[in-house]
């Protein structure tokens, strides 16, 4: 019997791979006796199940047979060692693997992708709302540090002002209203300190629509110097604590003009207040 033959067994069985059947049929189509013994092989493999009475194969039927099913358990033994997960790999690592490759991995992956993809568009949202909620307060911050500078600086004026109209050696020079606000007129104290600093005190100045302010100007030989600007009350009340580099009482004169918002760097509109200096006669 040669290697062919003893896969008839097989065939009959149906237990071979194509390439055998394929084998043991080119076989079997050139050699007349032997498809006769394998077609008998065959009938007696249909008949097997209702035989009562078991009938031993012979020897090389047996061995060879018995060689095929160790051949078939060493083959099994081999791919299922070979698909087992490594000791050193996590079981959940495992199973991980299997998932991606898994039929029901594509659904899996499409619901986890649009879960990203909107967790992401609320991520991105968050931070934008973080990020404008951040700048409106860096603004508040800002517009509270600029309001805290000027109560601060309010403050210092309230106290200097304070500090002049208490000084016994202060100076009052009182400004007259022109034909402009003849009812108006004001009184600026000047410090005993070079009379680097004074305040003017006004009344009866009717106050201003928006855009405009008063000026107040220390008037010397090169011209008028702006020193400050004001708005007066309902009441026509205003103040102005008034900063010089050189010393007030060195100049000739004092005005108060109506000026745009901001001031102007000469006096543009008309003179409301005018007086002379006591000390006047140029720096």
């Amino acid at each position: 019997m040669n290697e062919i033959e003893e896969l008839f067994p097989f065939y009959a069985l149906g237990n071979l791979s194509e390439d055998e059947q394929a084998q043991v049929e080119a076989y079997v189509n050139k050699d007349a006796s032997a498809k006769a013994r394998l077609e008998e092989m065959i009938q007696s493999a249909q008949v097997l199940p209702f035989e009562t009475t078991p009938t031993p194969p012979s020897g090389p039927v047996k061995e060879a047979l018995m060689a095929r099913v160790q051949a078939d358990l060493q083959a099994s033994r081999t791919v299922h060692e070979a698909a087992r997960p490594a000791r050193n790999i996590p079981h959940w690592v495992q199973i991980l693997k299997n998932a991606f490759v898994s039929p029901a991995f594509s659904a899996f992956a499409f619901t986890a992708a649009i879960l990203l993809l909107v967790w992401g568009i609320r991520l991105q949202q968050a931070v934008r709302d973080l990020t404008a909620d951040n700048q409106t307060l860096q603004e508040t911050v800002s517009e509270l540090i600029s309001e805290n500078e000027l109560l601060r600086d309010e403050l210092l004026s309230q106290e200097e002002v304070m500090a002049l109209l208490t000084s016994p050696t202060r100076q009052e020079v009182p400004v007259a209203g022109t034909e402009f606000q003849p009812d108006a007129y004001g009184t600026l104290l000047v410090g005993a300190d070079q009379g680097v600093e004074a305040v003017f005190l006004v009344s009866n100045l009717p106050a201003l629509p928006a855009g405009s302010v008063y000026q107040f100007w220390l008037i010397g030989n090169d011209g008028p110097v702006g020193a400050g600007i004001f708005q007066s009350n309902a009441q026509g009340q205003g103040v102005l604590l008034v900063r010089s580099d050189s010393p007030v009482l060195s100049f000739d004169a004092i005005g108060v003009s109506i000026e745009p918002d901001g001031g102007s760097d000469q006096p543009t509109g008309n003179i409301v207040l005018l007086g002379n200096l006591p000390q006047g006669g140029g720096s």
